[in-house]
């Protein structure tokens, strides 16, 4: 069951990226654009404004075709969990280390400038800041971190028990490793 709802995260957290950077690029090619004062992009001076805002779109892009990419098991394709291991743990890496930085990027939005909206989502969030917005980033952020595959590993086998018998003891007949001099012995 935990499995379960590990992975249902998975299609929840690629939505929030790409609906998040859907929204901020209908912003940003409407007539008449503000141009980024009521996000967290006002941190920046104006003339870095515009980078920051396409470096946030493609993250937000990215991370949420990936996590879609490697939630994918298809059969036939030849790609198999052994070799989706190493790039699904890149990107939902990636994912919480977002999210992280989106948590302490608004953070600081909110002591700044406590009158702006996050911008998480476009103009659909022109609310201030509040404990509220950055615990929604951190929580997103736990979850990236829960659905990794290398970190995570809810169900496996039950570990052997330990058996009373000592373990076997070199005999005096066995070669000895060669041991050290008495020079490098501490």
């Amino acid at each position: 069951m935990l499995t379960a709802i590990r992975e249902a995260q998975l299609p929840l957290l690629a939505a929030v990226l790409l609906g998040a950077c859907g929204t901020k690029v209908w912003k940003a090619l409407r007539p008449h654009a503000e141009g980024g004062h009521s996000d967290p992009s006002a941190l920046f001076p104006a003339h870095l404004r515009r980078p920051i805002m396409a470096l946030v779109f493609a993250a937000e892009l990215g991370l949420g075709l990936g996590l879609i990419g490697t939630a994918l098991h298809l059969p036939g394709t030849g790609l198999g969990t052994a070799k989706l291991a190493l790039p699904a743990t890149v990107v939902r890496a990636g994912t919480a280390l977002f999210f992280l930085v989106s948590a302490g990027v608004l953070n600081e939005m909110r002591q700044r400038r406590p009158d702006a909206g996050c911008g998480c989502f476009g103009e659909l969030s022109g609310t201030p800041i509040g404990l509220r917005t950055i615990a929604r980033a951190g929580l997103l952020c736990a979850s990236a971190v829960a659905t990794s595959p290398s970190t995570c590993r809810i169900a496996g086998p039950p570990s052997a028990p330990r058996s009373s018998t000592p373990t076997p003891t070199r005999s005096s007949a066995e070669p000895r490793p060669a041991s050290l001099p008495l020079s490098n012995r501490l």
